[in-house]
């Protein structure tokens, strides 16, 4: 997989702003590891080989590795985004929990943003700092188009906020 595709992308300006406490959120990437396919059983080996040295779990405490997951995108009170996954994933239930996100969703999700650049009323800005609205659009944009364009079909995707 080429560097970067599922990197954490920060718009971290919160500090600046004074804030500390608020909105996070997080798109995840998470990926099944088949004890069939040879090189998924390979890299779930050594990854239990590795948490076994480091002493994080005893040799034969537990079973295998089975999911790896990725941090494939995180916001900082992006509220705009976070209202369009309640009301389009979420099914108006802003309750913190994790919900799975299908491409389609994304490229929905990609169109919107995309249309809300121009168009205001789309994606209406929830407080005073218009720039840093547009920051999280923008960026958000960028991160789906890179995201959408790699081969991840063997990657889940899971959003998940936290107040």
């Amino acid at each position: 997989m080429p560097h970067g595709v599922l990197s954490d992308y920060h718009l971290d300006n919160h500090f600046l702003k004074g804030n500390i406490m608020g909105l996070d959120m997080y798109l995840s990437a998470k990926r099944y590891l088949w004890d069939t396919n040879k090189n998924d059983k390979v890299l779930s080996e050594e990854i239990d080989k590795i948490l076994e040295e480091s002493d994080y779990i005893k040799e034969g405490a537990l079973g295998r590795t089975k999911w790896i997951t990725r941090e494939a995108f995180y916001w900082r009170k992006a509220y705009a985004i976070h209202h369009w996954f309640v009301e389009n994933v979420q099914d108006g239930d802003d309750d913190c929990e994790e919900y799975y996100v299908d491409r389609e969703k994304l490229k929905e999700l990609l169109e919107t943003l995309k249309q809300a650049l121009t168009d205001h009323d789309i994606l209406p800005c929830q407080d005073d700092d218009t720039e840093w609205h547009f920051d999280h659009i923008k960026a958000t944009i960028s991160a789906l188009e890179k995201l959408l364009s790699e081969n991840l079909d063997q990657w889940d995707f899971y959003y998940q906020s936290s107040w």
